[in-house]
This record gives structure tokens, sequence and C-alpha cells, in this order.
């Protein structure tokens, strides 16, 4: 082998080795960069779930003592209590079990699809940070699928409704907006995914795509509008006496088979400082 090749084969394994180390360099430099920070033009809403003692009487004054439930209409938190649920607005002092769970950090950043994977209950538990864009619709699934057929009782007005239901998932969309006033405006939906799996062509902006998504039913008579501002929450409970929706999306069984029970809190951390477009 004479000197020219040799010269040529040392060059090709000093490039590849120098290749190496930049591939490397190139990966411990993206392991190590900052979590994108949300846009300017959405809201910050931090999610908490709150686990609630069983069989404590004091339970309905120490979680909603501070709580206007004036927010919502007559008609709506009858609704909502007829379907086991209770909602409503923390204005200032934050209850003590409510502040308690808020102060836990966020196990993620940023998700703009909540999807809740608990191996320890059925119903979710810990923090959660979501960065809401204006009138982008995100899910919020507050317990683990249920499996086979499950039976719920829906309340609308004065009709009672029964649905057999296949492999059901509990959650809430979730929208923002701004108010008139400038305030934000948090919208929750109760809704119910079930069913097997269908493909529909979904449009957007930018594209006609095909997707495969279950059936969902959203429970519009049920829709939460609260205005918030920045440290404003909303909390979210079942009903003392369980019944309806808000006994299957918030009461559960932990794998040693016990009863638990939560309460959702979201709380505005951080308003939009850009107006979008439109609005």
């Amino acid at each position: 082998m004479n000197r020219a090749t040799l010269q040529l084969i040392a060059l090709l394994l000093l490039g590849s080795l120098s290749g190496c180390a930049q591939w490397k360099d190139a990966n411990d430099t993206v392991s190590a960069l900052a979590t994108p920070k949300p846009s300017p033009s959405a809201s910050v809403i931090d999610i908490g779930f709150v686990p609630l003692p069983i069989r404590d009487d004091q339970i309905d004054w120490r979680l909603w003592n501070d709580v206007d439930e004036q927010i919502l209409s007559d008609d709506l938190r009858k609704q909502l209590a007829a379907n086991g649920l209770r909602a409503g607005r923390i204005a200032g002092r934050m209850p003590k079990l409510v502040a308690d769970e808020l102060e836990v950090a966020p196990q993620q950043d940023s998700l703009q699809f909540l999807e809740q994977a608990n191996l320890l209950s059925e119903v979710a538990h810990g923090g959660r940070r979501v960065f809401c864009r204006n009138a982008m619709r995100y899910e919020l699934p507050v317990r683990s699928q249920m499996r086979g057929e499950v039976s719920v009782l829906i309340k609308k007005g004065e009709s009672l409704t029964g649905r057999r239901l296949i492999d059901p998932l509990f959650q809430f969309s979730m929208e923002t907006r701004r108010g008139d006033n400038g305030e934000i405006i948090l919208r929750l939906v109760p809704e119910i995914k079930s069913g097997d799996m269908k493909q529909a062509w979904i449009s957007n902006e930018q594209a006609l795509r095909l997707e495969s998504r279950r059936d969902v039913q959203a429970l519009e008579h049920l829709a939460i509008e609260i205005p918030l501002e920045v440290g404003h929450a909303v909390l979210i409970s079942p009903t003392a006496t369980p019944r309806g929706i808000g006994e299957k999306m918030l009461m559960g069984q932990r794998v040693d088979e016990l009863q638990e029970v939560v309460a959702v809190v979201l709380r505005l951390s951080q308003s939009p400082s850009i107006t979008p477009q439109g609005n």
C-alpha cells in the first residue's frame, strides 16, 4: 500500500471520527434546550386534580366556602346538580385543599392534548399546564378509559335519558377566548367518547385529512363558561350524592379497590400579552 493510499485512509478515518463527535455534540445541544415558551397569544392554565376525603361531613364547607357558584345561572347550576356536577369560580383566597394541590409543580410544561394515564387509580392525579390559544379546542380527560359496556343517565331539562356506552372515556373539552372587558372566558363542556374508531375527513385552514376517531357526545346543555382574571380559578367536583356524569367522570377505584373522588381546579396563571387578530 503506497503512501498516498495510506494518507487517504487516514483522512477518511479522521473525517469519520470527527463526524461522530459532531453528531454527539448536536444531540447534547438539543437535549439541553429549554422547553419552548408559550405563544404571547396563549393563555396559561394550570390544572390540578384534588383528592377529596370520603365520609368527611365538613368537606363541602372546606371546599366550597370560598367558591362563587352564583357566577353561573340558576338553571345551569340545577342542570349540573341533576347530572352530579358542581362548579364555581374562586376569585379570592384558595381553599386549602385546592392551594396545596396547585403548589405542586406541573408534570409537563406544555400539552395540547392531555392524556391522563394513571396506574394507581382510575381518576386523575397530579398537575398539568396547558397553553391555550384563543378559540382552539383542547381535550381534558379526567379519568382512565372504562372498559366494556357502561350505562349512564343524562338529565336534560325534565327528561332523563339512559345511554349504554362501549369503552367510554369521560372528558372535558376546553376553550378560552377574550371577553368584552379584557377578561379570559374559560369554556368547559363535558364529553363522552365511546365505541369503535371510525374514519372521517377533517378540514382545517391548512389541509383536508383523513383521521380515525371515536364518536364524541358533547353535553352542550352542561357547558360551563366562567370569566377569569389572572389568579382566578374554576372548581368542578361531584355532588355530595353521586349520580350521573359527575359520578362517572370524577369517581373511581384505586388498585387496592378503595373508592376515590377528585375535584378539578383550573387556574388562569397567565393571560395573553398579545390579542389575536380579529378580537
